[in-house]
């Protein structure tokens, strides 16, 4: 039997999900037969109606569903057709240029539960105005013996002088979509040209006033404060607090997360592969924008990462990188390391209890004099910086709020510095240190840990800075 890869099989899992929750969402609409004055037969022609139009299609033409519904009905009625059964699909406010609507794919997913089946549509860009699309559609419905109709573009898919003439039909229905595209955003182009706002919604800290957008003094408070906060250091959920306990107000993590990337709030409104100067008036300074986006970035680090203490050095001994792996359980999180190629896994906390006693017997081989030497230049280097830094800001050289970002960042890398140099001259008890401590030891003085799956041991840990570079675990 052949397996299937771990990945495709949760990605069909998830599709096959997705396919459920698409039927129940949309149910097709039953014809009564009767009511209609259609020809029944329990062995005639079943029939897909299918109708689309969308919000453009709505305002410029202004036919709906019901009027393309009516309009395929009379045409069965006309030609005289024996029917067994008839549903109808619709698919409201959804453009012909992606297959992607939920009546059309429900219909397409229905077509194997019937026989002797006809799809039929008012036009033939009710299906699609792709003529990829269309091309692949008709393809696909002749090879399980399924016709197609329209009302009016008369086609016939059985002939090769028919199928031309749909794929040049398709072809104008794709030049007429795509022009109209062209001539839209030629027009909201040429509004931001002139100053006024070309998008549908209204950014938050403005309103809109004659076609224009003006700041709005209750809302741009927000935006100036979440920008002031975040230039501070203040996470996302903080900045979210201290906006309820000010304003009153309530912002998601998304909202503030898009407030502080979108450029428009320093006046530059970028639209289209351009910017335009004089289409939003300037809530926030460039230079308060800024920091603003530099400090948020530490904000989309991921923790879990932190807690795997050996990172990308641990490998299999069939020469392959393990990848990482966890366990949620209600009392903590076990995190492993996985081998794709035998697909099996070792837990992390086995394979530091084999490889740290070791490290701590060898403290005494590792050549510390250079190491030490080099970390004690790096901290005097950091603190001539800090101090020549401060000096600038004192005499107004420097931004007071760019003098605490790059502060911040040198005390951070001092910091580093230090736990590596206390390291160098003493060891304490691996339990003793804190998550970074040990990260810093780890990344210090281990280079690669060789582990076997199948057995669930370690083979062997390569060290730095060591005489014996390479340890044999028993």
């Amino acid at each position: 039997m052949k397996k299937i890869p771990f990945n495709q099989f949760v990605q069909d899992k998830r599709n096959l999900v997705a396919d459920q929750k698409r039927r129940l969402v949309y149910q097709p609409e039953e014809i009564s037969l009767s009511e209609n004055d259609l020809l029944f037969n329990k062995n005639g022609l079943n029939v897909f109606i299918y109708t689309r139009i969308s919000d453009r299609e709505r305002a410029i033409k202004g036919y709906g569903l019901e009027n393309q519904k009516v309009a395929c009905i009379r045409f069965l009625k006309i030609q005289k057709y024996k029917i067994a059964n008839a549903f109808v699909f619709h698919d409201d406010g959804y453009s012909g240029g992606t297959i992607n609507r939920p009546a059309f794919q429900c219909m397409m997913d229905n077509i194997n539960n019937y026989s002797n089946l006809m799809i039929l549509s008012w036009k033939q860009d009710r299906l699609s105005r792709d003529v990829s699309d269309i091309n692949n559609l008709i393809r696909y419905l002749r090879s399980h013996e399924i016709d197609v109709q329209s009302v009016i573009d008369v086609f016939d898919t059985d002939s090769a002088n028919g199928r031309f003439r749909l794929s040049i039909q398709a072809s104008a229905d794709q030049w007429e979509r795509e022009n109209a595209k062209e001539r839209t955003e030629a027009a909201l182009i040429r509004k931001a040209e002139i100053g006024e706002w070309p998008l549908g919604y209204i950014p938050l800290g403005y309103k809109k006033i004659n076609k224009c957008l003006e700041i709005d003094p209750e809302t741009s408070r927000y935006i100036i404060m979440i920008h002031e906060l975040a230039a501070d250091g203040f996470s996302f959920v903080q900045i979210a607090q201290k906006l309820k306990e000010k304003y009153d107000v309530q912002l998601s993590y998304k909202q503030i997360k898009i407030v502080l990337l979108r450029s428009l709030y320093t006046g530059n409104f970028v639209f289209k592969g351009r910017t335009f100067l004089n289409v939003v008036p300037k809530i926030v300074s460039p230079s308060l924008k800024k920091i603003s986006k530099q400090m948020i970035g530490r904000h989309f680090h991921d923790i879990s990462k932190m807690h795997y203490l050996l990172g990308n050095r641990v490998k299999c001994i069939c020469n392959t990188l393990c990848e990482k792996s966890s366990t949620n359980k209600p009392s903590r999180t076990y995190y492993y390391y996985y081998c794709p190629k035998c697909k099996k896994r070792l837990n992390q906390d086995y394979i530091l209890a084999r490889v740290v006693p070791e490290l701590m017997s060898q403290k005494d081989k590792i050549h510390q004099s250079d190491q030490i030497k080099k970390l004690f230049h790096q901290i005097m280097n950091l603190k001539q910086r800090m101090d020549s830094l401060t000096e600038q800001m004192v005499e107004g050289n420097i931004d007071v709020k760019l003098y605490a970002v790059a502060i911040t960042e040198l005390e951070k890398k001092r910091k580093l510095c230090s736990i590596k140099l206390n390291q160098q001259v003493y060891l304490p008890h691996f339990t003793e240190m804190s998550l970074e401590e040990q990260r810093i030891l780890l990344d210090t003085h281990v280079q690669c840990v060789y582990i076997d799956t199948t057995l669930k041991i370690v083979t062997s840990v390569k060290y730095m800075n060591m005489e014996d570079a390479t340890v044999k675990i028993k």
